[in-house]
């Protein structure tokens, strides 16, 4: 009997394996792997992104009241993105990611408004360095645009195939997980943040009717 145990026990040993790579096992551990990789790479863009508004913060253009206040807003709109509890990982929940994509909207909305609002003073003699910080801030939102699409993207390949057949019988078995996407906050939460180009040009056609007129730049 104990025989015949070792038997069906050495034989599932052999057939596991190859039932497991016949239902797609292989094919779903490196779509995992590529999702983790694109959040990776996303993360990576975020943090781009502090770096770079540590080196704004840091600037001296805090030359009137609107443009001191904006800074602030940069600045708690960055300690809310990077809060301890709040942040990108594998195993997050789409409750948690949606947090995420919320907390970076809103920062990401705060840099274009106060950028926005700097071109508004071309008095501000505005030195080359600032100028290449402020290109590398514009550079660094459309590469985290890029980041979100193809992590959206294939996070979409990767949860569509643990729902096929036959995939989904390796998908139960051995505990592939659905993974969150990466949502854009709507309208109402959060203003989304375009091209800091966009929102200048948008604020030239309309004349400046919606705002109030840009008070002189204090004297140094």
């Amino acid at each position: 009997m104990n025989l015949f145990r070792r038997f069906y026990k050495y034989l599932a040993m052999v057939l596991l394996p190859l039932a497991l790579t016949g239902c797609g096992y292989n094919e779903l551990v490196s779509l995992e792997e590529e999702v983790d990789k694109t959040l990776s790479d996303l993360n990576a863009q975020f943090e781009r992104r502090l770096g770079l508004i540590d080196n704004l913060v840091q600037s001296n253009l805090l030359q009137t009241e609107e443009t001191r206040k904006l800074f602030t807003d940069v600045i708690e709109a960055r300690a809310s993105a990077t809060k301890p509890n709040i942040h990108l990982d594998k195993d997050m929940t789409q409750e948690q990611m949606d947090m995420v994509a919320r907390n970076q909207s809103a920062l990401g909305a705060t840099i274009s408004r106060l950028l926005v609002n700097i071109e508004r003073y071309p008095n501000i003699n505005f030195d080359s360095a600032f100028k290449d910080l402020r290109v590398a801030i514009e550079g660094t939102e459309n590469r985290i645009q890029v980041a979100k699409e193809r992590y959206n993207a294939i996070a979409k390949q990767y949860n569509t195939k643990i729902r096929q057949f036959p995939t989904i019988i390796t998908a139960k078995i051995i505990g592939f997980k659905q993974k969150p996407y990466y949502n854009v906050p709507d309208a109402d939460q959060i203003r989304r943040p375009g091209k800091v180009s966009d929102a200048v040009r948008d604020m030239r056609s309309t004349g400046g009717s919606n705002t109030a007129p840009a008070p002189a730049p204090a004297q140094p």
